[in-house]
């Protein structure tokens, strides 16, 4: 019982950390597309 458990554990968390790793690398495309746009804007800002 106890093994079982352990690796329906280890299935679940490298589930989470596939799942976790796909959404970070997300948030840093929408992060790498929207900081050009703000650089953009601050030059417009000053001058």
């Amino acid at each position: 019982m106890d093994t079982i458990l352990t690796i329906n554990l280890e299935k679940l968390f490298s589930k989470l950390e596939l799942m976790h790793k796909s959404y970070m690398s997300k948030i840093q495309t929408i992060f790498d597309e929207l900081l050009p746009y703000k650089k953009v804007r601050a030059k417009e800002n000053k001058g």
